[in-house]
């Protein structure tokens, strides 16, 4: 019997576009973080350079300027950088945001904002520049590739005759009576068992879950905090929502472990005063 079997391949690959956010100073840096939201509307995720890191020290050097930020652009994976510069007098200012891509600045937008309504004041201007940034090159589309394979089914066999095993005759054995047992009249008092330790069993039993359960949140928290601390080339992988949700993870894990461990303590005292009691 033939079987015809059809394959189907089909290959494709989708990556979220970013953008990098680069306050010029501490003072620009309340209105970077006001740009994320959004940024983040237009499907986009938003990466913040730290303070002090290079895509930050790149703006130092005027002359060096553009080379600068078009390495910071290959080594983050961004679509495009966004240079911010607040001028603020007050509770008013000027913000101008300049959009690099592809090695060279592509446009400036410049605002008047109010420090109460950055967002809003915000929001025109940065969807100006979103629809300036570059469009990414297609990825390649591979058709789906349908290949026949033709599967043979093995006819199967008739099984083979087995000839059944002769049974051979049961051999009979004379009945043997077993002698008379001396009746044996025992009368040793067997002590009381001992009462198990009931509360002591228990204890025990919270304090390893108590001690397990610290262990875990421990480890949780302190895997968020490392993760937090990673920074290569000086550019965060998160954006400022994610970072902060991840910071407030870190710092509930830890906490939860510290009370679980205090618990697990005095756990530990009465588990032992419990053992100790007969």
């Amino acid at each position: 019997m033939r079987w015809l079997v059809w394959f189907v391949v089909i290959s494709e690959s989708a990556f979220a576009s970013s953008v990098l956010l680069v306050p010029a100073d501490d003072k620009s840096r309340p209105a970077a973080e006001a740009m994320v939201e959004t940024i983040s509307a237009e499907k986009l995720v938003a990466k913040m350079a730290p303070a002090g890191s290079p895509a930050v020290k790149c703006l130092a050097t005027p002359e060096t300027r553009d080379t600068c930020l078009a390495v910071m652009e290959e080594k983050a994976k961004v679509t495009g950088i966004f240079i911010v510069n607040a001028a603020m007098k007050g509770a008013k200012g000027t913000v101008t945001i300049e959009l690099f891509a592809n090695g060279a600045v592509v446009k400036k937008e410049t605002a008047k904002v109010a420090k109460a309504k950055l967002k809003k004041d915000l929001k025109k201007p940065v969807l100006s520049l979103l629809k300036a940034i570059p469009a990414d090159q297609p990825a390649p589309v591979i058709a789906a590739a349908v290949t026949p394979v033709v599967v043979d089914t093995p006819t199967a066999e008739p099984a083979p005759v087995v000839d059944e095993p002769k049974k051979e005759a049961p051999v009979l054995t004379p009945k043997t009576e077993a002698a008379p047992v001396a009746a044996v009249d025992v009368k040793t008092e067997v002590p009381p068992a001992p009462k198990p330790k009931v509360a002591a069993w228990v204890m025990t039993g919270v304090t390893a879950a108590a001690i397990g359960v610290g262990a875990t949140f421990g480890a949780l928290g302190m895997t968020k905090r490392s993760q937090l601390e990673r920074a290569p080339d000086g550019v965060s992988p998160y954006s400022y929502s994610q970072a902060l949700a991840l910071q407030q993870e870190a710092n509930r894990d830890l906490t939860i472990a510290t009370g679980v461990g205090i618990g697990a303590g005095v756990s530990f005292v009465v588990t032992a005063i419990l053992w100790g009691v007969e």
